[in-house]
């Protein structure tokens, strides 16, 4: 596991995760806070963990998108190959 922070003027604005297991690089947790969004930062977080791959022989990424990262992913070359569903809980106090 490597964990990337995206800095730009000195401040951390970007961050990406990657795992390297099963063949594959896994990409997670790639997120922009949002006054730096549409400026190729999370394509670049996730270049970087991809590069990271590719580095140590892997030839092949996975990631889980989100609406937003959808079109960067495409950009760079990702296809679509299943829909996951995701199921979140409320965190209240009886649970």
């Amino acid at each position: 596991m490597k964990l990337f922070v995206g800095w730009v003027d000195g401040r951390p604005v970007a961050t990406s995760l990657r795992f390297l297991e099963a063949g594959a690089v896994g990409i997670y947790g790639v997120s922009t806070i949002p006054d730096a969004r549409h400026q190729g930062i999370g394509a670049a977080m996730t270049y970087a963990a991809c590069e990271e791959g590719r580095g140590a022989g892997f030839r092949d990424a996975v990631l889980v998108a989100t609406a937003m990262g959808v079109p960067v992913y495409r950009r760079l070359g990702f296809e679509e190959c299943c829909q996951i569903g995701a199921y979140v809980a409320s965190m209240a106090p009886d649970l």
